[in-house]
């Protein structure tokens, strides 16, 4: 049984930082001219949308129609870390790889920067933020999509004054599991220049989105769900070692299904830590729970909903958040 909405709101709705808007913008743009994409606006109703669509006209369907109100679930999930001091972007690390699972057109991306960027956080950030995101989606439509955003927000952040944020981006095009070395390898590569050992990890998964490339499916159902990730997970720390991770699996709270899949990934991926066989100790603790949460909101320009009769919207979710400390010997 899901607890009670919690009853601390915020009194302001959330919006993207102008220059993540902006970027957002840009990207709408380009899709009104993207040939494969044309008529994404033209459908009526989002009930329209095949949300396993993997063509450009219903992926960029659902960038224009659900990319908002996924990010701003992620985005006030990062501020209320930000307020108990656990994100370490603003405690005095300047070296973040995050991995925006399922990203689709980059909600999590955009929640990201735009929390980063938010009025009280920006001043705490070190003079050079290096972040690397990477986005994995075996929808190569969506991939697309991410790298133009990526390459939008790269532009707007060209012009922030005072505070530079270095942003790379990355592209995995498969799910998970894959290929673990290869992939750590590319992550490394796009960090070489970097001057830190241990750099934080974050990732984010939003609505537990299934990224299981084809050819494992039928061998993870025979499983639990979620150990297959687990094990990536692990595995992939264990390549890149991180100083400290923090998984965040955010689910619309109007699924129940969604919300015990997060909790229950959650759940293993701890105990995978708990349990895996390494030189490096890992701790671990639990952020998250399974109050629902509910966060207002105001849609960006150029949305599908900013073309309708109102902009501001009121949606509720869970956020489960595992984090993992290593200790290297």
């Amino acid at each position: 049984m899901l607890m009670s909405i919690n009853q601390k709101q915020m009194s302001d709705k959330l919006k993207f930082h102008p220059l993540v808007a902006d970027a957002y913008s840009d990207v709408q743009k380009w899709l009104a001219d993207y040939a494969p994409a044309q008529g994404f606006r033209n459908i009526q109703s989002p009930r329209q949308i095949d949300l396993k669509g993997t063509d450009a006209l219903n992926t960029a369907a659902q960038f224009d129609t659900y990319m908002p109100g996924h990010a701003f679930k992620v985005q006030q999930t990062l501020a209320e870390l930000i307020q108990q001091n656990r994100f370490g972007m603003t405690t005095g690390s300047e070296y973040l790889i995050f991995i925006d699972v399922g990203c689709g057109g980059g909600a999590a991306t955009a929640a990201l920067i735009s929390t980063l960027l938010s009025s009280g956080k920006v001043e705490r950030l070190p003079p050079v933020s290096h972040i690397l995101c990477v986005g994995m989606d075996p929808n190569q439509e969506a991939l697309h999509i991410y790298e133009q955003f990526l390459l939008a927000l790269q532009r707007q952040l060209a012009t922030l004054p005072g505070k530079r944020i270095e942003l790379l981006y990355a592209l995995i095009r498969d799910g998970v599991p894959c290929d673990t070395l290869q992939y750590a390898q590319l992550i490394r590569h796009e960090t070489r220049h970097w001057q830190v050992k241990h750099p934080q990890l974050l990732l984010a998964e939003v609505n537990i989105v299934s990224f299981l490339d084809k050819q494992h499916r039928e061998e993870m159902s025979a499983r639990s769900f979620g150990a297959g990730v687990a094990e990536w997970y692990t595995a992939l720390c264990e390549a890149l070692q991180p100083s400290d991770a923090t998984f965040m699996t955010i689910a619309a709270a109007s699924s129940p299904h969604y919300v015990q899949r997060a909790v229950q990934l959650g759940t293993i991926i701890q105990r995978a830590f708990e349990d895996i066989p390494t030189n490096i100790e890992w701790s671990t603790e639990n952020w998250g729970s399974d109050a629902v949460k509910s966060v207002s909101y105001s849609t960006p320009p150029g949305s599908r909903w900013t073309r309708g009769n109102s902009s501001e919207y009121t949606t509720t979710y869970v956020a489960d958040v595992r984090h993992v400390t290593a200790k290297y010997q």
